[in-house]
């Protein structure tokens, strides 16, 4: 996985310090940047602080949000040569194919599978 100082490439120094703060709780609010703000912070807690992934949770306004986090970690370890980013790019897939294409990836990596990576909405009914 990236060192920090590659973890940290592209970011602002705002969103830089909400990757690096060691305050348990990060709220982030942007117009534009969170999600890769969220993505860097999950691999810089799993491989520079060493946070067991079941004790992340993200939460996201929208399922399109949680599905491109999911989708950015995957490529993460997937790495240059894995087959993810061809199936990303793959226009005749359906909606339902990509998204099983998707378990099946989470799956592979078990430090992306037990992350909580969820919308406040499915967040919400989880515990109804």
């Amino acid at each position: 996985m990236p060192p920090t100082n590659r973890i940290l490439d592209g970011l602002s120094e705002r969103q830089q310090e909400a990757v690096l703060t060691d305050d348990k709780r990060v709220l982030v609010l942007a117009g534009a940047g969170k999600t890769s703000t969220i993505f860097k912070k999950i691999i810089y807690l799993v491989f520079e602080k060493h946070v067991k992934p079941g004790k992340i949770l993200a939460v996201t306004f929208t399922k399109d949000a949680a599905n491109e986090m999911i989708d950015r970690l995957i490529l993460e370890a997937d790495g240059p040569k894995g087959n993810y980013a061809g199936i990303l790019e793959d226009t005749s897939l359906s909606k339902k194919q990509r998204d099983n294409f998707r378990w099946q990836f989470k799956n592979k990596f078990p430090w992306i599978s037990n992350l909580t990576i969820k919308t406040f909405h499915s967040l919400g009914l989880r515990y109804i």
